[in-house]
């Protein structure tokens, strides 16, 4: 079964959610239309499946992870210990991007997707509110989703953010430079100096 599910993946990148066919996911996992059917009914159970099986893992990197840290983590660690992975995960299952990325994806699994990520980022605002504990929430999930953004390898809109539609001429700051990486941007989660329209994203923990 997990080869059939190795195989989807090739197809449906390849050839879209739509015009993937049992067939070919047969042809790809090297075996028969008849011993596919097996497992799965049709090509939306396949799809399901690979979905799953995406979730699956993801959640098991997350779960390894959450426990590691903690609001006194320091600001290298907690680079380290969290985003490295989650990045090495992305990049291992670059595939399911184009996946994922398909207009005909059935709306229901993007939104199994969808709420993991929201799930992660909701996770890291309570993270860092237990960091900057006098920051305003809605910098909180700005910053979260910015962090979000660079495991995503996209950079969130600031016109998304419900504090700049209040204040267009309000600069949130940001959890690292968008399409820096840290290894290249050490400073990147640094504190800024404080100032009227910038308020100081403490990365570091607060001391007792």
């Amino acid at each position: 079964m997990a080869a059939i599910v190795e195989a989807a993946v090739v197809v449906f990148a390849r050839d879209g959610v739509d015009r993937a066919t049992t067939n070919a996911i047969a042809a790809e996992a090297g075996i028969s239309p008849g011993s596919l059917y097996q497992y799965f009914t049709d090509r939306t159970d396949i799809l399901r499946a690979v979905v799953h099986d995406y979730l699956t893992r993801l959640s098991e990197v997350y779960q390894g992870v959450w426990p590691t840290i903690s609001a006194t983590t320091p600001r290298r660690d907690l680079i380290s210990t969290l985003l490295h992975p989650l990045a090495e995960f992305k990049r291992a299952n670059a595939t399911f991007t184009l996946i994922y990325a398909h207009p005909n994806l059935p709306a229901s699994l993007r939104q199994e997707v969808d709420g993991m990520n929201q799930a992660f980022a909701a996770r890291l605002v309570t993270l860092l509110a237990e960091r900057n504990p006098d920051l305003p929430r809605d910098d909180l999930e700005l910053a979260a989703r910015q962090a979000s953004a660079v495991f995503r390898c996209s950079a969130p809109s600031r016109a998304t953010s419900t504090a700049t539609r209040r204040n267009s001429a309000r600069s949130s700051t940001p959890i690292w430079p968008a399409g820096e990486s840290t290894e290249h941007s050490p400073s990147a989660w640094e504190p800024r100096s404080p100032s009227a329209s910038s308020p100081v994203m403490r990365l570091e923990p607060r001391a007792a």
